[in-house]
């Protein structure tokens, strides 16, 4: 029995997702499940100051947390009306995951605005600009790292 093929996997991939060109970048937009939430979860040593960074640095709200869940510890780092956040979880385990200079959040200011904000947050914490690893982020956007030494990227809205 075959399980799946590729010219199936593009049909259905062509009904569900569209495509928008923007220069090099291939922007995936989800057609459908129109009510799915996104959470990107990771377990750390550094909770507070991750909580720190996001909060007063990239401008995002606490939404939620938890307290000794399971010996977990938690925080859901977001912001109102939008589909996805982010949450972070310590425990009494060390992590043993290593950040990759291509592993990026990126994340689109709405406005001219709001990215300057955001600069202006990452200047005034003494925040290190990083050179990105793909030349496209260099254009267009600023490259930085979290406390866990994850990468982002604030980036102007291609909207």
């Amino acid at each position: 029995m075959q399980i799946c093929r590729c010219a199936d996997v593009q049909v259905f991939l062509h009904n569900y997702i569209d495509y928008t060109h923007s220069r090099r970048l291939v922007i995936i937009t989800l057609k459908f499940i129109p009510n799915m939430k996104l959470r990107v979860a990771r377990h750390t040593t550094n909770l507070q100051p991750l909580i720190d960074f996001y909060t007063k640095v990239i401008g995002l709200e606490i939404i939620g947390e938890f307290k000794n869940h399971d010996n977990y510890d938690g925080v859901f780092i977001g912001g109102k009306d939008i589909a996805w956040h982010l949450e972070f979880t310590v425990s009494n385990e060390r992590t043993t995951h290593y950040p990759d200079d291509d592993d990026l959040l990126v994340f689109y200011a709405a406005s001219k605005e709001e990215y300057d904000k955001i600069t202006e947050n990452i200047i005034a914490n003494h925040i290190q600009q990083l050179a990105p690893k793909n030349p496209y982020w260099k254009e267009n956007g600023i490259t930085i790292a979290d406390p866990d030494g994850f990468r982002l990227v604030i980036a102007l809205s291609a909207d």
